[in-house]
């Protein structure tokens, strides 16, 4: 998978670099955020993230992460991260002041444009249920809605339900 390079019309998307700790640790901080994921806390404990952007450069995870990135040049800020597990499932999060920017669904597609071409079947998503803009975020992308499923929140410290996803490369609308 190529991690450098992936641009879409507004978005550069790349490797993590130590730099981006920084704007996790401050978006994740956001409860709302952390509330629309399974694996963060809180509150977000310091150096977290820091030791998240070693790890994902170490390369000791068959995980694949990017950065999503706004702007250009000098300019140009982390403002979120898409995701991808060794079992094919994506996931995505923004900061909260990029929510409803069509940000999420840009940086995910062009992640799945790569993933398609490069040859993989299908990709899977799960968000939690009470969080609609990222199940339109799918939607929008063509998953194609599976069943109920539900999940332990690290942030809300409890069983969350969600809504799971999956999109066929022969699904594939764009790219």
């Amino acid at each position: 998978m190529n991690l450098t390079g992936l641009k879409t019309e507004r978005l550069v998307l790349r490797g993590l670099e130590p730099s981006d700790a920084g704007p996790i640790a401050l978006y994740l901080s956001d409860a709302r955020v952390a509330r629309s994921l399974e694996n963060v806390p809180h509150p977000y404990p310091r150096g977290l993230a820091e030791d998240f952007v070693a790890r994902v450069m170490s390369k000791t995870s068959a995980d694949r992460h990017w950065a999503i990135e706004y702007g250009d040049g000098r300019e140009a800020q982390l403002i979120g991260l898409v995701s991808l597990n060794a079992a094919s499932r994506i996931g995505y999060w923004l900061g909260g002041p990029h929510w409803e920017t069509g940000f999420a669904t840009e940086a995910v597609g062009a992640v799945l444009s790569e993933l398609f071409l490069e040859g993989t079947d299908h990709v899977t998503a799960r968000v939690l249920q009470d969080n609609a803009a990222s199940a339109h975020v799918l939607s929008k992308l063509g998953f194609a809605y599976t069943g109920d499923g539900e999940v332990f929140s690290v942030a809300r410290n409890a069983l969350v339900e969600t809504w799971e996803y999956r999109l066929e490369r022969s699904r594939w609308h764009q790219g």
